[in-house]
């Protein structure tokens, strides 16, 4: 891992969790749970990818003390682990698609890590598609460039 160039290839996740747009909230919240992800690719009937669904947009959804029309917090909040709130009697026909971020923030399997991680952070994400053409192929997360960070350190200590 030293001496070459590490791509999005080399650290993505390829067994990614979707959802579709007409999942239910409580669906979609369990799927994240029992996957233990904290945001899934959104895809419609025909496998495109229209959307984004994180934790926090569950959250947000799901929570009385949440406005789902307010400015949504950073995606680092783990809503899995925050102290519960209490869940509102919500329509159980309420989707993702109503809750989902629509800008999706994609690279090439051939993009460096570095390129991903600049992508990241401009684009406040904490996960980027990865994707050749229409076709979803894997998912980074900020969890998978820290992982590479500390092997590629302990990489230059031997």
């Amino acid at each position: 891992m030293s001496n070459r160039i590490i791509h999005a290839r080399d650290v993505m996740n390829e067994n990614v969790v979707t959802v579709r747009a007409g999942t239910t909230l409580r669906e979609a919240a369990r799927i994240l749970e029992e996957e233990r992800v904290h945001g899934v690719p959104v895809l419609d009937a025909a496998k495109n990818i229209v959307g984004v669904l994180s934790g926090t947009d569950l959250a947000g959804a799901l929570t009385a003390e949440v406005d789902p029309r307010a400015p949504r917090p950073s995606d680092s909040v783990d809503w899995m682990e925050a102290e519960a709130a209490p869940l509102v009697d919500a329509d159980p026909d309420e989707t993702v698609e109503n809750v989902m971020t629509t800008r999706v923030v994609h690279a090439a399997p051939d993009a460096t890590v570095g390129a991903v991680a600049r992508l990241m952070s401009r684009e406040k994400v904490h996960r980027v598609l990865i994707t050749e053409g229409k076709t979803l192929r894997g998912i980074v997360s900020a969890t998978d460039l820290l992982d590479c960070l500390a092997k590629y350190e302990k990489a230059l200590e031997s």
